[in-house]
């Protein structure tokens, strides 16, 4: 056991932030598209979501490479790209009030059925109210490492029960298989254009190089890091395996939802963007 933890604690230096990137992106994924997507055209369009996945992971770790190499977020490096001054902060940040409705879609999608199982147990100021004072809570006191266990925790629960969730859909192995084909079906190429864009998350993965950098300011044992080579080396190869494993977990809660759809225990006579 003891062996076991070092060795977990050597190669998974950095497994909050990519925890934190399963959860956000998988539910963005299977609320507002998957369902739908796998509702009409099966498991047919898993080819995208695997290219998908594998354009984003790249994405998301030369966003860390940079953090670790520099030890600045991805958004100071915002302020140094030529041009207009501050031009890309201010695009970065429009787009972020854009993703602000569509995460607030996707409470109100969960609460509405939370209330169904809950009925007039939830009020809206108090939860709102919770909310609040948790998400200040954490920002001031700077505490991520220990939300951090209850992050692994939620990413433990949701992926067990999405494995067992998925062991009772009526679908087979060459069903699985002919979705790694590359085929376009008739009439799919706007779900294609919503899977590379929400699969995965959009601009919110770029907050794994403000989590990253927290991480490597100051560690829990107290001790402050010399950026240098010897401190990029160490710890990539976590980098790497932490972004893996989120969008991993990713892949599986998709798969998930598309089989959802599939299977005719959601709603599937919709049109798209119902």
């Amino acid at each position: 056991l003891a062996r076991f933890r070092r060795w977990f604690s050597n190669t998974f230096v950095f497994f909050g932030p990519g925890l934190l990137l399963a959860i956000t992106a998988a539910g963005e994924a299977g609320i507002t598209e998957a369902i739908e997507i796998g509702a009409h055209y099966g498991l047919a369009l898993l080819w995208v979501v695997i290219i998908t996945l594998l354009f984003k992971y790249a994405f998301t770790n030369g966003i860390a490479r940079y953090t670790l190499a520099t030890g600045q977020t991805i958004f100071d490096a915002l302020h140094k790209l030529p041009g207009p001054k501050n031009w890309g902060p201010i695009l970065i940040l429009v787009s972020y009030i854009l993703e602000m409705f569509a995460v607030g879609a996707m409470i109100l999608f969960a609460a509405t059925f939370l209330d169904y199982l809950l009925p007039g147990v939830f009020s809206i100021f108090l939860l709102s109210l919770t909310l609040l004072v948790a998400a200040l809570a954490l920002l001031r006191t700077h505490i991520y490492h220990r939300f951090e266990y209850i992050m692994a925790v939620m990413v433990v629960v949701m992926s067990v029960s999405m494995i067992l969730v998925l062991s009772t859909f009526p679908f087979t192995g060459d069903m699985l298989l002919s979705g790694l084909v590359p085929n376009i079906p008739s009439g799919s190429e706007t779900a294609i254009l919503a899977i590379l864009g929400v699969v995965g998350s959009g601009m919110n993965l770029m907050l794994y190089s403000v989590w990253l950098q927290e991480k490597t300011e100051k560690r829990e044992d107290g001790q402050c890091y010399v950026k240098n080579e010897a401190f990029f080396k160490r710890f990539v190869k976590s980098v790497n395996a932490d972004v893996a494993v989120g969008f991993a977990i990713v892949l599986l809660v998709t798969l998930s939802f598309m089989s959802l759809g599939y299977a005719g225990f959601a709603v599937s006579f919709m049109p798209h963007g119902a």
